[in-house]
């Protein structure tokens, strides 16, 4: 059969262009080997969420990943169990996470977690272990074996949700329990990478060499200033960190590796205050707008006056620092239970948006009383109140649910 040189010549200059194509692209390069202990990660003895005792021993015989973080945390916590969980979801891969809180993480809190966050179920054949133990075994474990940073803070850098800063790094340990790789949670191209080598897609990572000197971390601290850690076992400036901390009156974030869910150390340590502040607002509007009820009532029309002028102030001033809030700090999720969701997002809805018509229909409602035009405030006051005192009683249940309940 004849071909046709006008074919001939399309079929050479298709070859052509795919042998380009091929040749553009990016060799898949063995990864080298990482710089954990050979023999493997130390010793050790933990408690799962079943109350069931684990050691190192257990997990051996197929790969498994593991994270650390801790269920009250403001932080990207979160997002790890949550990349965490995809990944599992997709490959089956062993999963085990490690609390670096385990004097507040209890068996039960830790369980709750995984039910009610994580959306394990009580008979699953290859459970998820959500892990405690001694807090100072678990945070030689992870800064000896892991070569990762974990430091609990004291004094004033301790606040409400940033009680310890630690790595948001997935790690990825071998059949031998060799540790073989580290994965920023945060950052999708890492996770991708991780998937591909679980898929096996990509080359699974050699075992270590042997250099157990973890890289010097150094975590940046909002308001200037650094916490180094991960120092080899032997360094004698262990309590330098410590010392640094205490001296510096940081607010704690993510580990360096990367930014936090609000860029990391950008979060000015009074922005975690005003959750508390904010609640204090709503609180103390909710019991003015009940006090000018009462004082109307009575007939003390200046003394009402007054009374709702200032509950207005407060609910601006709330709305004020609510805006500054979330532009210095990510939302914070709801981690209740289901039973609880139901109960919490129906309020939140409502109350947000209700509270968008509040400064609308107070400011109506005053303008009406200063031109003395006491039938239509009368009218718009009868609207006014029941949305008003309803976001303000709203907003302290929801400051409750989210930041005072055992899970929050």
């Amino acid at each position: 059969m004849n071909i046709h040189p006008r074919a001939t010549r399309r079929i050479l200059m298709i070859g052509a262009f795919l042998a380009l194509i091929v040749s553009s692209l990016p060799a898949v390069e063995p990864a080298k080997p990482g710089p954990w202990n050979p023999e493997g990660i130390d010793p050790f003895e933990f408690t799962d969420q079943f109350g069931k005792t684990i050691k190192n021993d257990d997990l051996k015989g197929k790969p498994w990943i593991v994270g650390f973080v801790f269920t009250r945390c403001l932080g990207p916590c979160p997002t790890v169990s949550l990349k965490m969980k995809e990944i599992r979801d997709l490959t089956g891969v062993k999963t085990v996470t490690v609390t670096v809180d385990p004097d507040f993480d209890t068996q039960e809190i830790l369980a709750r977690y995984a039910t009610n966050f994580i959306g394990l179920k009580e008979d699953d054949p290859d459970p998820w272990l959500f892990l405690r133990g001694d807090k100072d075994q678990t945070y030689r474990l992870i800064k000896d074996s892991f070569l990762l940073p974990v430091e609990e803070m004291k004094g004033n850098n301790r606040k409400p949700g940033w009680e310890v800063l630690h790595s948001t790094a997935i790690v990825l340990v071998n059949s031998e329990n060799q540790v073989v790789a580290k994965f920023n949670a945060q950052k999708d191209e890492e996770v991708a990478k991780l998937r591909r080598i679980l898929q096996e897609k990509d080359p699974f990572p050699p075992p270590p060499e042997g250099d157990k000197t973890p890289p010097e971390d150094v975590l940046k601290l909002p308001g200037g200033g650094s916490l180094k850690l991960g120092r080899s076992p032997d360094s004698d400036e262990e309590d330098e960190s410590e010392e640094e901390a205490k001296e510096q009156d940081p607010q704690p974030t993510a580990t360096p590796e990367q930014p936090s869910d609000a860029e990391g150390s950008d979060i000015p340590a009074w922005a975690l205050k005003l959750p508390a502040v904010n609640a204090t607002l709503n609180g103390a509007a909710a019991v003015l707008l009940i006090l000018g009820y009462l004082l109307i009532k009575l007939g003390k029309r200046d003394a009402h006056r007054n009374v709702m002028l200032a509950a207005f102030g407060m609910s601006i001033l709330f709305l004020a620092c609510y805006l500054v809030y979330h532009y210095h700090v990510p939302s914070k999720r709801f981690e209740g239970s289901v039973g609880l969701k139901l109960i919490y997002y129906p309020i939140l809805l409502s109350h947000v948006l209700l509270s968008v018509t509040v400064p609308f229909l107070a400011g109506r409602t005053i303008f009406r009383a200063f031109r003395q035009d006491w039938t239509g405030h009368k009218r718009i006051a009868r609207i006014t109140y029941p949305i008003w005192i309803y976001v303000s009683v709203t907003g302290v249940i929801i400051y409750l649910m989210l930041y005072q309940l055992p899970l929050a």
